[in-house]
């Protein structure tokens, strides 16, 4: 359960008794760096004087890094304290045929 997160709960401490704390959420905490490659590549075959075919693909997130989203930052919630709520989409690859003419 503990392994899981980003933020350590224990570095937080409760007020004493009747006495006001300092911090309900967080509100400087970094999240995790944005890194994303997308290749794309198209190559023209020619059959005929008339006739061309263009054959290309598209990959976006190539090497498969993931993005994460929602850090819970607000120390009232002890579950879900310093986890994440969602992740980016994986690599996505799609390809296309077209014919001229």
């Amino acid at each position: 359960m503990w392994a899981n997160r980003y933020l350590n709960l224990g570095a937080f401490a409760a007020p004493a008794p009747f006495t006001f704390g300092n911090v309900r959420t967080i509100p400087n905490v970094r999240d995790c760096p944005v890194l994303n490659e997308n290749l794309s590549a198209q190559k023209n075959f020619r059959i005929s004087e008339a006739v061309r075919v263009q054959f290309g693909a598209e990959i976006f997130n190539l090497l498969n890094r993931h993005q994460w989203f929602g850090l819970n930052q607000d120390t009232g919630n002890t579950a879900a304290f310093g986890t994440f709520a969602s992740a980016s989409d994986p690599r996505t690859i799609q390809l296309h045929l077209k014919l001229e003419f």
